[in-house]
């Protein structure tokens, strides 16, 4: 049973521009941060590899939610799972020696309609219309990408799922975690607006259309971070012509393409 050990009102994360940098970071509380509504599954969960843990997960973030907030804690261990939703002021921390190891069924997934969009969309995690969501720590999150099949054999963009997809969302973070072998793209900012990733590695060329980075937003940071790609590194894309794409910068990072490094 999942317990809440104490509830906040409010956000727990707060975008500011640091003009020093004039880079975009988040500061919290440590008071805040303490107070947190934390779920620790370490405890209270324990199933064998191939039972289904996304229930679990899934469950967890709506309870924080509906709470105000907090975090998700997926312990270290192989948890298969379902594609999550992730939702307004939720962390999704991955500890060290975890890995989410993504359904290779396509019934498992979300499959989303969205205007001004190359296909419908499918994530491992996905985020729509939320503000100050985080996925950090130095888990895995293993797309399981060759067990989809290829455009060759009758797949499309739109038939495999993104490692993380993030629409019409207001402050991201993703720190420190590892993107494995996606299905399709890796990271894709549909339409966002504050995003900061720092110190994250996309490993992914599994399959095929495998960029590391989809950037359709304004105000991103991405730093320290390290892409292996089998297709584009970094893409800047303008799908919706409502929307402007401003103020990206890429910096101290690596990336190695199959195709191009920056487009």
């Amino acid at each position: 049973r999942l317990l809440i050990s104490r509830a906040i009102a409010g956000k727990p994360e707060i975008l500011v521009l640091d003009d020093s940098s004039s880079a975009l970071d988040y500061r919290t509380d440590a008071a805040l941060r303490k107070a947190l509504s934390v779920y620790d599954l370490s405890k209270t969960f324990s199933r064998p590899r191939a039972a289904f843990a996304g229930d679990e997960f899934q469950r967890a973030i709506d309870e924080a939610a509906a709470a105000g907030g907090g975090r998700v804690t997926v312990p270290a261990g192989r948890h298969l799972t379902r594609g999550l939703t992730l939702k307004s002021n939720v962390e999704l921390h991955l500890e060290k020696g975890a890995v989410l190891e993504a359904s290779s069924r396509e019934s498992d997934y979300r499959r989303v309609k969205l205007p001004h969009s190359e296909g419908d969309w499918m994530a491992v995690v996905m985020a729509l219309d939320a503000e100050n969501v985080s996925v950090p720590g130095e888990g895995v999150i293993d797309g399981r990408g060759g067990d989809w099949p290829t455009p060759g054999r009758g797949s499309s963009e739109g038939l495999r799922p993104r490692g993380l997809f993030f629409s019409n969302c207001r402050n991201v973070k993703l720190e420190d975690f590892t993107l494995r072998d996606a299905a399709c793209w890796g990271i894709v900012l549909k339409c966002c607006d504050g995003v900061t990733a720092r110190r994250v590695k996309v490993d992914s060329q599994a399959n095929s259309n495998n960029d590391g980075f989809d950037i359709e937003a304004k105000n991103v940071v991405i730093e320290d971070c390290d892409v292996d790609s089998g297709d584009d590194a970094y893409v800047l894309k303008s799908n919706d012509p409502s929307f402007t794409v401003e103020n990206v910068v890429i910096r101290r990072s690596v990336a190695r393409s199959s195709c191009n490094f920056f487009k």
